[in-house]
């Protein structure tokens, strides 16, 4: 049966979580969301899917083609006064020639602009952005700074002086989850750009966001089960190392993740 060949599949044995986490959650349709033991230092969020909408590859590579997700801007505002927001973002578009550094510099002054725009406001950093930092990996292969490797978080939680437990990665895909793991910060998954089947598949099997996505529930659940089983084998082994760390919180947008970490 496929949940026993799931079950196997997600035999994770005793992986650790970060120490920020406290998992109070055991299985996907719970709808409370995660809890977070210390106040963060540091956000780091991706860019397409979790700020900007996702247009598909190769990615944004027109200054007009960049578009806010409805909220992200108050959401980018709001953590910033509780910490530093930085932003993590693979641009492989760049390595492949798709786009050019000046190109890219347009699309980043245009994402601060529309941020500024639609937030009314706001604190600025000292160049004008609406962010702390800025981490661009433009490696069109796998590299250690290419999430899901680390390396551009781990720059990230140097630069500002972040313990790992004490940094929040958000974002849509599962390359931005197991980025998290891999550095040691708290993950977070949204169900927009890559997360949208995945909500549509917690939505079929009863679940209401946020919810919290477990290793067990991948195998117990046959719609989330079905799901898995229709990622390619890249994304299925993503899927399968972030949840071997332990649950993941699913939440609907940035603005409703930001509203509830920030409420706590």
């Amino acid at each position: 049966a496929p949940a026993m060949s799931l079950s196997m599949q997600m035999n994770c044995g005793a992986a650790p979580t970060p120490a920020i986490l406290l998992l109070l959650l055991t299985h996907a349709h719970d709808t409370s969301a995660l809890r977070l033991a210390v106040r963060p230092k540091l956000w780091l969020l991706d860019r397409d899917g979790c700020i900007n909408a996702d247009v598909g590859s190769p990615g944004v590579v027109r200054r007009e083609d960049l578009h806010l997700i409805p909220g992200s801007a108050g959401a980018i505002t709001r953590l910033r006064l509780f910490a530093p927001v930085a932003v993590v973002t693979n641009q492989s578009a760049r390595g492949k020639g798709l786009l050019s550094a000046a190109g890219l510099d347009e699309i980043h002054e245009r994402l601060r602009h529309l941020i500024a725009s639609a937030a009314r406001g706001g604190l600025a950093s000292e160049d004008g952005s609406r962010w702390d930092g800025l981490y661009v990996c433009e490696d069109a292969l796998p590299s250690s700074r290419k999430k899901p490797a680390a390396g551009m978080l781990l720059e990230a939680l140097h630069d500002f002086t972040c313990e790992p437990s004490e940094a929040v990665m958000v974002g849509d895909s599962w390359s931005d989850v197991v980025a998290a793991r891999r550095a040691g910060c708290v993950p977070v998954l949204l169900a927009t750009g890559h997360g949208q089947a995945l909500a549509a598949a917690l939505r079929r099997q009863g679940s209401r966001l946020p919810a919290s996505l477990t290793a067990a529930a991948l195998s117990e659940e046959r719609v989330l089960a079905e799901w898995l089983g229709g990622r390619g084998e890249a994304e299925a082994a993503l899927v399968r190392e972030a949840l071997c760390g332990g649950p993941v919180s699913v939440y609907e947008t940035l603005a409703q993740a930001a509203d509830a970490l920030l409420a706590q």
